[in-house]
C-alpha cells in the first residue's frame, strides 16, 4: 500500500507505507512521530529545502519564462547550467536520496516543473555520475536543478541576463 501522506504539491506520496506505521512510509512516519512527541513545529531550517505551494507555482512560472527564451533561441535550453552550483544536484545529494532524503528538482531536459525526487525508483539513481561537481545523467551530461531557498531569485537573474 502506498503511503497515505499527501505532499505539499497535493500528490500522494509514492513510497510504500507500512501497517505498523499507520500506513506511512518511514520518512513521513518519522516526521509525524517527531512532531507528535515534541508537540512543536519542526524548525524552519529542517524544512528550508521544501518549497511552499506558492513557491512551487512561482518556480514553475519562472521555468516557463526561461523555456520560452530558449525556444526563441535567446539562451540554451539548459538554463539550469546558468544557476550557481548550489542549485544543481551533486553526487552527495544522490547518495542522500538513496538513503531516503526527498529533494525538489527540475529534471532535464525540459526543466518544465519542479517536483519531488526520491528513491522510489532506485535504478534511476544508478544512472547518475559526477561531471565537474554536478550529478548528471545521459551522454550529454544533463544537469538537474536542485531547489534551495534563493533559487527563484537566481532564476530571475538568469531571465534578466538573457531577456
Amino acid at each position: 500500500m502506498n503511503c497515505v501522506t499527501i505532499t505539499k504539491n497535493g500528490k500522494q506520496c509514492s513510497r510504500k507505507g507500512k501497517p505498523d506505521q499507520n500506513n506511512m512510509c518511514k520518512q513521513h512516519y518519522d516526521f509525524s512521530a517527531k512532531t507528535q512527541r515534541t508537540n512543536v513545529k519542526v524548525p524552519e531550517a529542517a524544512e528550508s529545502n521544501v518549497p511552499s505551494q506558492d513557491m512551487v507555482k512561482r518556480l514553475n512560472g519562472m521555468a516557463q519564462k526561461l523555456n520560452q527564451l530558449a525556444e526563441e533561441d535567446k539562451m540554451s535550453t539548459y538554463w539550469v547550467d546558468e544557476l550557481p552550483s548550489q542549485y544543481r544536484l551533486t553526487m552527495k545529494d544522490v547518495e542522500d536520496i538513496r538513503k531516503g532524503k526527498v529533494v525538489w528538482v527540475f529534471q532535464p531536459q525540459v526543466y518544465e516543473e519542479i517536483d519531488e525526487f526520491d528513491n522510489s525508483d532506485p535504478e534511476e539513481l544508478d544512472y547518475f555520475y559526477d561531471f565537474k561537481g554536478d550529478a548528471v545523467i545521459g551522454s550529454g551530461c544533463d544537469t538537474w536543478g536542485l531547489y534551495r531557498p534563493g533559487m527563484l531569485e537566481e532564476m530571475e537573474k538568469v531571465l534578466r541576463k538573457f531577456a
